[in-house]
């Protein structure tokens, strides 16, 4: 029997000519069953693998070959951080500035190390705001959600956490990203946290606005009233192409 480790993510083989284990001289006659003392050597690299058993008639051909599916399991090598998030669409995409919501995030232990749920070295779901347009990090270290019990590897917990938003008005993405206290944070070690975008407040899109140009038509009859416009709409970005008076009576525009 060999051992055939490949990648998860890029289903890559490592490699296929791995390590033998050896039945006894006596055989294996049909209907028989024989144990082996299996010896694997991991790979180099840290990630996450298929290890795949797989019996071989040496010099002829691999069971594998003749149909015989081979035993496959999962095993991570040296990753200690790692997990899957799902909220299941309970965050909110609009919120006013400063609002505070609880929301129910599941996460999954797909690492190694073991997550406690209390204590100075705890694991617990923390949350960043990102601004969405610029990519400024508005908060870092913002509010957390404690697990309900440890959690071991491949187990799942229900995290309620309360979110509050950004108390100025904008366009924001919440990142869902696991902690260990006083040690690191999941993102840190490369595992994706989950985003989600929440627009808190009025709101507008900048990669918009800044290719936008406006002209301003007074038509009210009241005076200075394009010009409040311009400025209104400068403020919030826009580049204005012109201004212009519109005479009701005789239905013509006048450039101002």
């Amino acid at each position: 029997m060999a051992a055939i480790p490949y990648t998860l993510d890029t289903m890559e083989m490592v490699v296929f000519d791995g390590r033998r284990s050896i039945i006894s001289d006596d055989g294996v006659d049909v209907g028989q069953e024989a144990e082996f003392d299996l010896k694997i050597m991991a790979p180099a690299k840290p990630g996450d693998y298929v290890l795949q058993l797989d019996l071989v008639h040496e010099g002829v051909t691999w069971f594998s070959y003749q149909g015989v599916p081979p035993l496959e399991k999962f095993v991570s090598i040296g990753v200690s951080y790692s997990a899957q998030y799902n909220e299941d669409g309970s965050t909110p995409n609009y919120l006013d500035p400063g609002q505070e919501c609880e929301v129910e995030v599941r996460v999954k232990n797909t690492g190694m190390s073991f997550w406690e749920s209390a204590g100075k070295k705890r694991t617990a779901l923390g949350t960043h705001w990102i601004n969405r347009d610029t990519g400024e990090i508005v908060e870092w270290d913002g509010n957390r959600g404690l697990l309900d019990g440890n959690t071991e590897h491949d187990q799942e917990a229900i995290v309620k956490i309360t979110i509050k938003a950004p108390d100025e008005p904008g366009r924001y993405i919440l990142q869902y990203d696991m902690v260990h206290e006083g040690t690191t944070w999941f993102s840190e070690q490369g595992v994706i946290p989950l985003e989600v975008n929440i627009d808190v407040g009025r709101t507008l899109d900048m990669s918009i606005v800044k290719i936008t140009s406006v002209q301003i038509f007074n038509g009210n009859g009241m005076a200075g009233a394009a010009g409040e416009a311009k400025d209104a709409l400068c403020e919030l970005g826009f580049k204005i192409h012109s201004l212009a008076n519109i005479i009701p009576d005789r239905k013509k525009r006048r450039t101002s």
